[in-house]
Formats: C-alpha cells, structure tokens, sequence
C-alpha cells in the first residue's frame, strides 16, 4: 500500500514539473547570461545573450510591439517575434555599423519590453535589422522585415483614423489642389477603408494622369503621409522609404475627378496628349510602329517624357529646321492624330518648338 502511494505523489511530481516547464516554453523568454552586462538599464548585449534556460536567469518579456511613424504602438503576437528574435541573434551573417548609417532605410521600429530591464530597440529594414551598432542580415532578418512590412500596411489604414486629420487632394499634371472639408474628408476616408492590400507591389514608375495625390497630416510634420493614385483601381501609400499598394473601388477616382475635373486644353497645349487613347513611333528611316500600351514600361516611358515635355514648354524656343527628329510619336485622341517631334535637347509640336535638354536620352534610357 505504502509503494502505491509513493508512486502516486512521484507521478503528480512528475506533472507538476512538466506543467512548469510548458509554461516557460509558453511565455517565451529571453534568458540573461551568468555575466552581467556591464550597464543592464542602458543595454542588453546581444553578445551575451543566452537563449537556453539552462545557462542563466530568464529574462521575461512583458510586450512586443511595432512604433509607428505617428508615434503610436502596434501590439504583435509575442511569441512568434520572439522566436525570430532568436534566431537573429545567434546569426552569423552581421558587421558593426555606425550610429549613423541609421536612415529612412530602417523605417520600422520594434520595441520589446522586459521585466525589470530597459526595452530592446531593433530598427528593420530591407537591409537588414539593426540593434545599436550591429547590422542583422540574413534570412531572420528578411523574415522580420517582410512581417514588419506587412504590419505597417495594415496600419496605414489606421492611420486615417487619426484625430484632426486633414486632407489636401491634388492632381499635379494640371497643377490643381483641393483642401477638403470635413464633410468631403469623411466621404473620401469611407473610400480609402475599403483599401485592401496586395502582396506585391506594382512596377509602376509614372502614375496615371493626371495625378492624383492624397496628402493626409495630424499636425505632425513627421507623420505627415502621401498617397499616390497608380490607376483607377490601385493607390500606393508612401511609409518612409517603403512602398505600399493597394486595391481601392473605382468610386475613389471618380470622386477625385468630380473635386479635380481635368480642364478643356487648347489644341497646341501638350497636355492635350495625356488623353491618349493609342500611339505609334517612328524613328528615321524606319516604319511606324504601334506602342505597345498593354507594356508597363512603355506606358511608363510616354507618361515620363510627356511630364518632362510639360515641363519644357515655358523654356525658350528651339531651332530645329533642317534637323530630323531623333524619333517621332504619333498619339492619337478622339479623331485626332496629333504628332510630337522629339529631338536630341528639343521637342516641337504644334508647330513650336522647345528647348528641352536630354529629352532623347531621358527616352532612349528606358528602350
């Protein structure tokens, strides 16, 4: 009898111990070496962290989280970062860096706080993770990126939640802008919370005329934001150096078109052209050819050197009369075939010409 319950009290002694430990494994901890570091309320050195239970104290982490550029807190899932945390640290792929190599090429930040200890601060970036003067690089690093990144577009849209926000709209081909009022702000926003993410961000160079911007500021010259409007169902948000696009109803463009209505032009105004509806080209000696408007790049390329043009055109005239155009684009709009004649620094079209330096090489630079 007496061996029966001797064996009972080992088994719950054996359950007791197994729960602890699975509570540890659960928490997640950083563990503090034997050493102490030499000034544990500045810094924890990542030289000395030690990852197993077994060699020091557990130093238990209280929160994770990701500071946004407006200064506000994203709560992340502890224990997932946590687990990409230590894998950073024991990679080998690392080199010091200075203080100042910081730049917006690190724009997301995340802060784990510890018990008991000063916060670790860790800037990320698609160069890698820096932690004082330690740049992180490798596969940790991508992963900790990438989910930051994924983050921060999801935060974009709380972002527009933010007190006090107001909204200027502008369409920069046409030079109008439009501040919003409070009725007209609400109505954009409810078009902008349906924004959905994409996974990948568009090769789009030169955004669709005439374009549209969103500028969005709570007072903040630091957070102050810019949204680019790619095409009729895409926008792409600006987070410091990052990127981000989005798919939005085409309500959205409809309604930046009612408060910026794009404007009759004269015949002779280049803008006219932005209205495209297909173009050829012609180099010299050769035969027409159809652009190929479905290509992003060429796209890209007409829109560019339209804007580089629309820029020319308060330049001083050019001489370009016994010269032959280095190439010769051919928009056509409505009934209307309307020729632009691009020389090396100058351009001509209906019938005035314009000086406009490295016109051609700005368009060949893409070919």
């Amino acid at each position: 009898m007496f061996k029966r319950y001797r064996m009972f009290w080992v088994l719950i002694g054996v359950l007791i111990v197994t729960s602890i430990i699975s509570f540890t494994v659960q928490w997640d901890p950083v563990f503090r070496p034997k050493t102490e570091p030499t000034n544990p309320k500045t810094s924890v050195s990542i030289d000395s962290l030690t990852l197993s239970p077994e060699e020091g104290q557990a130093l238990m982490v209280e929160s994770v989280h990701m500071v946004t550029r407006t200064g506000g807190e994203v709560p992340l899932d502890g224990a997932a970062y946590i687990s990409l945390i230590e894998e950073l640290l024991v990679s080998e792929d690392q080199r010091s860096v200075e203080q100042t190599d910081l730049s917006s090429d690190y724009p997301y930040i995340l802060i784990v706080r510890l018990k008991d200890e000063e916060p670790l601060l860790f800037r990320v970036g698609q160069s890698g993770v820096i932690y004082e003067h330690t740049l992180f690089m490798g596969e940790p690093a991508r992963s900790l990126y990438q989910n930051l990144r994924e983050v921060a577009a999801r935060s974009f849209l709380d972002v527009l939640q933010a007190q006090s926000l107001t909204m200027e709209v502008r369409a920069e081909d046409i030079g109008e802008k439009k501040e919003l009022s409070k009725g007209e702000s609400k109505r954009l926003l409810e078009r902008l919370q349906t924004a959905i993410v994409k996974e990948e961000t568009k090769n789009v160079d030169q955004p669709s005329f005439p374009r549209f911007q969103i500028h969005l500021s709570s007072g903040n010259p630091v957070a102050e934001e810019r949204i680019e409007v790619l095409d009729k169902t895409t926008i792409r948000f600006h987070y410091g150096a990052e990127r981000m696009d989005y798919k939005v109803d085409a309500k959205l463009v409809t309604t930046l078109e009612e408060w910026l209505p794009t404007p009759s032009f004269n015949a002779d105004d280049v803008r006219t052209l932005f209205t495209f509806q297909w173009v050829a080209k012609q180099r010299t000696d050769k035969e027409r050819e159809a652009v190929k408007l479905g290509s992003t790049k060429e796209k890209d390329r007409l829109l560019r050197v339209l804007r580089k043009v629309e820029e020319c055109r308060s330049n001083s005239s050019a001489q370009v009369s016994g010269q032959s155009p280095q190439i010769t684009l051919y928009f056509q709009l409505a009934e209307q075939e309307r020729p632009l004649h691009i020389f090396r620094d100058a351009f001509q079209y209906a019938g005035k010409s314009y000086q406009c330096s490295g016109l051609y090489r700005e368009y060949a630079s893409l070919d």
